[in-house]
């Protein structure tokens, strides 16, 4: 019984140093190259809650205004049914002017204005950015 102990306690000071180790991650792997590879690698594979997670962290720390990441951000929270979390992310982070969205943005304020509230029809008739076909097809909808 000794002996086991002993060899335990020997195993556990040769693994101690290792898994203190591993504390430290390696900062490319966190880097904003790696980070948004793997955000969109969640949300190819349909890992929306996780995507979001990434997506915020990438437009928290990194870049606000990188519409790529808004897009990832908006089409992740859309594929979980969650239009009102897009509907408020685009008006706070566009307050200014919603209908001078960048057009891929427009195309999901607008679907999620569809989903959550039946549609606002004045934004899509103001939508600078919004393709026609888009528009057209929202407002049939209607």
């Amino acid at each position: 019984m000794s002996r086991v102990f002993s060899l335990v306690r020997q195993l556990a000071f040769l693994l101690i140093p290792f898994f203190s180790n591993a504390q430290h991650i390696p900062s490319n792997v966190l880097s904003e190259q790696n980070r948004n590879q793997f955000a969109k690698y969640l949300l190819a594979t349909k890992q929306y809650e996780l995507a979001i997670q990434e997506y915020l962290t990438l437009i928290n720390k990194f870049d606000g205004f990188k519409v790529d990441y808004q897009v990832g951000l908006v089409k992740s929270y859309r594929q979980i049914s969650q239009y009102d979390s897009v509907i408020s992310f685009i008006k706070r982070s566009y307050s200014g002017d919603l209908c001078k969205l960048p057009g891929s943005l427009a195309k999901e304020f607008a679907f999620s204005l569809v989903h959550e509230k039946g549609m606002d029809s004045l934004y899509l008739h103001c939508s600078e950015t919004l393709d026609p076909h888009t528009r057209n097809s929202l407002i049939v909808i209607d």
